[in-house]
C-alpha cells in the first residue's frame, strides 16, 4: 500500500475541490433556462410533410410561437404535436403575410413546396 502525505492528499483534495465545482458550474450553466428575453421566437409557415412534426417542427419546438399551413389538417395536427411535446399551443393561421408582418415573432422558418418559394 502506497503511502499518501499530508501534503500530497491536500494538493489532491483541493485539485479534486477546484475541477468538480468548475466542472458543475459549467454543466448548470449549459442547460439553465432560457430567459423570456434572449429566447427567439419562430413562426413556421408550412407544417404539412416537410415542416411539420416528423421533420422541422422537432427542432425548434420550444421556440415554436406561430404556425402556417393552409391545409386545416397539417395545422391540427402540427398543434396538437406542439401540445403534447412543449406542453403550449401557437397562434395558427392560413395567410403567411400574419407571420411575416408580426412584431411577436423573431424568425420565421419557410418549408413550403416549390411553386411557393417565390411568394
Amino acid at each position: 500500500m502506497s503511502h499518501l502525505s499530508r501534503r500530497n492528499f491536500l494538493k489532491k483534495s483541493v485539485f479534486s475541490g477546484l475541477f468538480m465545482g468548475l466542472t458543475a458550474k459549467s454543466y448548470r450553466s449549459t442547460f439553465a433556462a432560457v430567459p423570456p428575453s434572449e429566447r427567439v421566437r419562430i413562426g413556421m409557415i408550412g407544417v404539412g410533410n416537410q415542416g411539420g412534426p416528423r421533420n422541422n417542427m422537432k427542432y425548434f419546438l420550444n421556440n415554436i410561437e406561430a404556425l402556417c399551413d393552409l391545409d386545416q389538417n397539417y395545422l391540427s395536427e402540427a398543434d396538437a404535436y406542439l401540445k403534447k411535446n412543449a406542453n403550449k399551443s401557437a397562434m395558427k393561421t392560413d395567410d403567411y403575410r400574419r407571420l411575416l408582418d408580426s412584431k411577436d415573432l423573431d424568425a420565421v422558418v419557410v418549408t413550403v413546396p416549390d411553386q411557393w418559394h417565390a411568394k
